[in-house]
C-alpha cells in the first residue's frame, strides 16, 4: 500500500518518524516506525500559473 500526505512547516536538516494507523470494523493495526530527513535547503516555491502538457 502506497501511502502519500502534504506536509508544511517542518525544520531543515531534521529527521522526523511517522507511523501508518489503519482501523477498521476488525480493529486497529499500526505500522512499523520509518523516517525521512528534510534536506538543508529551502523548497522550491510552485507557480500557480495554468501549464499546458502535450503527449
Amino acid at each position: 500500500m502506497n501511502e502519500s500526505a502534504n506536509l508544511s512547516g517542518l525544520a531543515a536538516s531534521t529527521t522526523y518518524h511517522y507511523r501508518i494507523e489503519a482501523t477498521n470494523s476488525a480493529g486497529t493495526t499500526y505500522g512499523a516506525d520509518n523516517t525521512f530527513t528534510t534536506s538543508s535547503t529551502a523548497p522550491l516555491r510552485r507557480s500557480s500559473a495554468a501549464v499546458r502538457c502535450s503527449p
